[in-house]
Parts: C-alpha cells; structure tokens; sequence
C-alpha cells in the first residue's frame, strides 16, 4: 500500500547547505549590531556573506517545492481519511440495522408495547391543587407530545400509538392564561376532538384549567358519558355552561372541583352519578352543593377560604356513609372573629376524619377553633382521627383543646372505636397528652411532633419526653394507657433518654404480644433539625435495637424529617 507522506515525494527531501549553525547565526547578529562589513574568513569559512545572498534564492525555491508535494500528500491523505470514514459509518449503520433485526424490543408483543407507551405518559397537571408551574401559553400539541415522538420510531410503533384508544383517553387543556387567540382555540379545539376520536370508546380522564368560559368545556361536555375521572379548576360560569351533563354521567367516578369562589345556583351537575365516590373541592367559597353523598367513599377540601360558612360545609357529612374518608386541609380561619359562633352539631357515621388549620393569629385562637369544631362532632364509628395545626413563622401553633376533645371523644364513644391519632404541629401540656390517651384505650397507632424553635416565637415545644415515654410504657395493670398500641410514629428532636426509650421499646414486646398480634412492633423515628445539630442514638441501644429488628420482634426505623 503506498504511503502517502513518503511515496508522494519523489527522492530525498532537500536540505540546503547553507543552514547556518549557532555561532554562525550569533556572528551575524553582533556584526549587524556593531554596523560592520564582515570579511569572508570572519564569517564563514567556505561561503562568504555574498554567496549566501546569491545562492539562497534557488535553496528557497527547492524548499518551495518540496512542501508543495507535502502539501499535496497531506491533501491526498485527507482524502482518503474522509474516504474511509464515510465507508465505516455506512458499514457501521448497515451493522447495527442487521442486529436490530434480532432485538429483543422487535418482539415484544403489541399489548405489552401497548404498557409500555402508557408508562411513558407524563404526571397529569396539578390544577386542582393550583400549582404554580403551569404554562401560561396555551400549547395544543402540549398533551400526548410522548405518543407522537413514539410514532415516529418505526411503522409498526406508529400504528400502536395511533390506534390504541386508550393512549388517547387522558384529555388536558390549559387555558389559565386569560384570552386564547382564535387561531390558537381553533387548533386546540382539532387536537382535542381528533384525541376525543382516538380514543373511541374509552374512559376518559378530563384535566381543565379555564380563566373564563370556553367552548371546549362544550365538546368534552358531548362525550361526557364516556368520563371516568374529571379535574375542573375554573370559574362558576364554566360550570354553569356544563349543565347538559346533568344524568349522562354513568361512568364518573372521581371529580375535582377547583376556583369556585361563587356559585349562583347550587351544583347540581354531578347529583345522578352512579359510580361517584371520591371528590375533592379546592378554594370553593361555597358550599358545593347536591352531590349523592350517601355513596361516596372520599371527599376532600384543600385551601377553604371564606365565604363558605364552616358548618355549611361540615353538613354535608350528615350524608356520608360509614366507610367514607374526610379530609379537610388548609382550613384557613385567621378571619374567624372572637367569640366563635356556635357551630350546628353534627352527627356521622364516618371512620376516618382529618382536619388541618391555617391560622395566623396566635396559637390560643387556632385552639378556640379546633375546640369549637370537635365539640360540634359526634362521629361513633371514627377509627382515623388526624388534627394538624399549619402556623405562619412567628406564630404559635394551635394549642391543645383538652377540655372540647374530652367531650367529643365521649360523645363519639372514641374510647371503643378510636384506632389511630396523629396530633401533628400542636402544642399540648404533658398532663393534657396523658389525659387524651387515657380516654383512648383502643388506640393502636400513635403520630406525635416535636416543634422546633426556627417555627415558633418561643423555645421549641418536646412532645416526645422522656416523661412521655415512661407513661407510654406498658405495665400489667388498668393503670396502663393504649395498651393495645402496635405502632409509633415520632416527629422528634430526640429530646428524651435513649435508655427510657428502649424501656419504653421493650416493654412492648414483653409477653409475644407483638407476634401475637401477627407482625413485630413499629416504632418510626423522623429526626427533626435544630440548631445544636442532630445525634444519633447511644451504640448499646442501637445494638439492643438491632437485635431486636433481627429477631422479628421489632420494626424500628430512625430517619432524617423532610425538609420543610
């Protein structure tokens, strides 16, 4: 193979003999520096100053000519290097088609492909609880972008993206950026039917954010037959607009309702929905009006602001049935004024109950409010009771109503059916903590919370004492409290005595009470932050602890808080 570099010069390269060495070179520089005719002898001895002048020009020439054809050479090498590498790439190509042809992926049978390409779909949009990351330029092709760069793959992906209905069957349309151009509502009004026709006759999972009317929420309303799960956050007009869905509703089964804050009529769209049983309703300022309430199993309300009076919305849990989840959260009453009114008593069947305030008063008027709204309930059937206090920095957290718990848990005979509390950012007395539990002999699941000194104006509130610890310690007799307790959970500055904890640890597994009850006790440890740093727990007691997770007998974990 000829060599490029030395096969495309011919002969020898040339090397001129009048190359001056080093002193040669400083010789001339100090007679240009001294202004001096050199003799011949002083410069060189073969070649005087005026035979290098006359002859240079020819060796200059030769030099010329040899980097030319290296010039050439280089070129020619350039050449053959693209040449070469264009021939890999199509080798490299034709290669990698030839191994895809037994890929494992070219196999996989359309109906797991089919998964596949559903796993690949994004989260849907946190409209309903208002997030704030939503796009404020409205995007038609935004929704099922995934399926589309899928069909591109190859034929056959392109066929399973397009005519596998349920893929299509998710519908989201942001439009809470105010005013849509036409051009862009008539291309999202094709995006929307043309995924309405491909998905055929799936349910559908609707997910809408409107500022103002549109007749968007007109088309989804043609197909609302076909609705499974609907997400709406927008204005009391859009719903009104959404009217002839009233009774076509055979297949819904979860509604969210958002940005409400006035309804003129009372809702009634959703009353004859006969496979309805979980809704949820955020920032509704009303009550949300006729829904079949005998039937639902979850109903949940995020961020109540006024007007919506409190026991108007607490009524509708007259109707709920007993197996029926509520969950109240970010109950902001800081406008509630002093004293309270007294709220309607209110009598239900329901097991579980969990109610989060948002106060920005002090911690003594989030305490008069929780008390005012236990003392109206009267829930015999509760199994599930959370009550949380969410408190601005610089405020207090709610304190502990004792006095109105005491007479809630009597008249919801919680003592006899009362399984799991979590008391989360409430500040409650030592005695008051004993008190409470005392009355919850049927209690099998504990969540209590420290409060750290960066949330509150005072030092940091201990819950979770060493006191706390020793009256929860399990002892052969009626004096003992929760004695059927199997789990703990603990938001904890880790503010009590390793040793009084593992007594506490071990005292309930005396007996096999744990194994008898067919797993091993939990204890569930998050650590909080503070100022002086966090610790560990003392090496004998982290032993003792592991022996005992080794054994079976207990399930203990110790875990940083999230942060806030």
């Amino acid at each position: 193979m000829m060599h490029p570099l030395r096969d495309g010069v011919h002969g020898t390269l040339f090397s001129s003999p009048l190359l001056p060495t080093f002193q040669q070179t400083e010789t001339l520089r100090q007679l240009l520096q001294a202004n001096l005719l050199p003799s011949a002898a002083e410069f060189h001895p073969n070649v005087d100053v005026e035979s290098v002048v006359s002859l240079a020009p020819a060796d200059l020439a030769r030099y010329d000519e040899d980097i030319a054809q290296l010039h050439a050479a280089i070129d020619a090498l350039i050449s053959m290097i693209k040449t070469q590498t264009e021939a890999r790439a199509v080798l490299q190509d034709y290669s990698n088609r030839c191994a895809s042809v037994y890929a494992l992926i070219r196999r996989l049978p359309p109906e797991l492909l089919k998964d596949i390409f559903a796993l690949c779909a994004p989260a849907p949009p946190k409209f309903f609880e208002g997030d704030p990351s939503f796009v404020t330029e409205v995007q038609p092709t935004r929704f099922h972008v995934h399926l589309l760069r899928l069909s591109q793959v190859c034929s056959n992906w392109h066929t399973i993206a397009m005519e596998t209905p349920s893929l299509w069957a998710t519908i989201e349309v942001d439009l809470s950026g105010g005013h849509v151009p036409r051009a862009t509502l008539n291309q999202l009004m094709h995006v929307v039917s043309r995924s309405l026709e491909r998905s055929a006759g799936c349910a559908l999972a609707i997910h809408v954010r409107a500022k103002y009317p549109s007749p968007l929420l007109t088309l989804l309303g043609q197909h609302s037959e076909r609705w499974r799960t609907v997400d709406f956050f927008v204005c009391h007009r859009s719903l009104a607009a959404l009217s002839g869905v009233k009774g076509h509703l055979p297949l819904l089964e979860r509604v969210q309702l958002g940005g409400c804050t006035s309804l003129r009529n009372r809702l009634d769209i959703f009353q004859a929905a006969p496979r309805l049983t979980w809704a949820a309703f955020s920032k509704f300022g009303t009550a949300p009006g006729r829904l079949p309430w005998n039937q639902l199993r979850g109903v949940t309300y995020t961020n109540v602001y006024p007007p919506m009076p409190l026991d108007r919305g607490l009524a509708t849990m007259v109707g709920s049935p007993s197996e029926c989840e509520w969950d109240i959260r970010n109950l902001h009453v800081s406008h509630l004024g002093l004293p309270l009114p007294e709220l309607t008593p209110i009598h239900s069947p329901i097991t579980r109950f969990s109610l989060q305030l948002v106060d920005s008063r002090d911690g003594d008027h989030a305490r008069l409010v929780l008390g005012g709204i236990l003392r109206a309930l009267t829930l015999p059937h509760l199994r599930y009771l959370r009550l949380e206090s969410l408190h601005r920095r610089g405020r207090r957290p709610a304190l502990w109503p004792q006095e109105q718990f005491s007479v809630f848990a009597a008249q919801s005979s919680c003592g006899q059916t009362l399984q799991e509390l979590l008391l989360i950012g409430v500040i409650i007395t030592r005695d008051d903590l004993v008190a409470c539990l005392s009355a919850l002999p049927a209690l099998k699941s504990l969540h209590l919370t420290d409060i750290p000194t960066s949330t509150t104006i005072e030092a940091e509130q201990l819950t979770i004492t060493d006191t706390l610890l020793q009256n929860l310690t399990w002892v052969p007799s009626a004096a003992c409290i929760t004695p059927r307790l199997t789990h703990v959970a603990f938001d904890s500055l880790l503010g009590f005595s390793d040793d009084v904890m593992l007594n506490f640890v071990e005292s309930r597994l005396l007996a096999g009470r744990s194994h008898a009850l067919g797993h091993p006790f939990s204890v569930v440890i998050a650590r909080l932050p503070r100022d002086t740093g966090t610790r560990e727990l003392a090496g004998s007691v982290a032993m003792r602890i592991e022996e005992l997770v080794a054994q079976g007998d207990l399930d203990f974990q110790l875990v940083d808080a999230p942060a806030q």
